[in-house]
């Protein structure tokens, strides 16, 4: 009879201290320990962004979702200093610089596991709005926080949609996932 052994592990700053009898199950356990581990942080991340309906939060859980992975995409990622700008990030690669408008939703709609994106900005103290052109950005960053998910939209013929519907796993999904997309960008 095989004796169990302990496996440490630490994941998103948490260490897990796991009994098992070989590696294989120490693997099937870990992945179970982790994804609780995720779902925790984005449990945390829900609570932190929305209580008290301050969807300001919100904003701010996406344009630091957008420095990442623009950073992980080799940007240099700048902020600017004031908020009254049409666009949130300024994503510069090999000198290129990018205007990036940020957009978050907080979470899939319920009963068909869409993503819906408003793309459309307010003008004036008369709340008109109108869709983003490329006057007011480069590319938007789209990111929904619970299930996590990042893209980009780019303009077509100097406009952007007013809206974006993305079912998960589909040819729409994968047209606006970040990582296809930040190539046609930069090219």
């Amino acid at each position: 009879m095989t004796k169990s052994k302990r496996y440490t592990k630490v994941y998103r700053g948490k260490r897990f201290d796991i009994m098992a009898k070989s590696e294989e199950e120490f693997e099937r356990k870990l992945a179970i320990k982790m994804a609780q581990r995720d779902e925790e942080l984005d449990d945390d991340i829900r609570l932190v962004s929305f209580r008290k309906g301050n969807y300001t939060h919100a904003g701010d859980v996406g344009e630091l979702e957008a420095l990442v992975a623009f950073t992980r995409a080799g940007f240099d990622v700048s902020k600017p200093l004031t908020s009254n700008t049409k666009y949130d990030l300024i994503a510069d690669y090999d000198g290129k610089l990018f205007k990036v408008q940020v957009k978050t939703i907080t979470t899939e709609e319920e009963d068909t596991g869409r993503l819906i994106f408003a793309l459309r900005t307010t003008e004036g103290n008369h709340g008109v709005s109108r869709p983003y052109t490329t006057d007011d950005a480069d590319v938007i960053f789209i990111h929904c926080i619970h299930p996590r998910w990042v893209g980009l939209v780019l303009p077509e013929n100097g406009v952007f949609p007013t809206s974006i519907r993305i079912s998960p796993r589909t040819i729409e999904e994968r047209k606006y996932l970040f990582d296809n997309q930040v190539q046609t960008l930069v090219n």
